[in-house]
């Protein structure tokens, strides 16, 4: 029993925090993301908004990838990004007409 509390004991100080730069950056683009999130929605139509939420996160989802790695995307992955930037497009278009 001994050894299993020092096993886990082993494991709390294994864990890795990231510096507080860059927890403070995180927390701070997250912030401003936010109220620009809400300045415009102000300027545009609901559907509009929701359109660019949908490209933003699509975005932010192949960029982390690229950036950190991870398991490959799935055809199944694929085929969602590809059907939301096909709907993303649709709207674009038929909106402009």
């Amino acid at each position: 029993q001994l050894q299993q509390q020092q096993s886990s004991v082993k494991l709390e100080r294994d864990v890795m925090v990231p510096p507080a730069w860059l927890t403070s950056m995180a927390v701070t683009s997250y912030h401003l993301e936010y109220c620009l999130s809400f300045m415009f929605v102000k300027l545009v139509a609901p559907i509009t908004y929701g359109t660019c939420d949908a490209i933003r996160r699509l975005s932010i989802i192949i960029t982390g990838r690229c950036m950190f790695g991870g398991d490959p995307f799935s055809i199944l992955n694929i085929s969602g990004i590809g059907l939301a930037l096909l709907g993303a497009l649709a709207y674009s278009i038929s909106s402009s007409q």
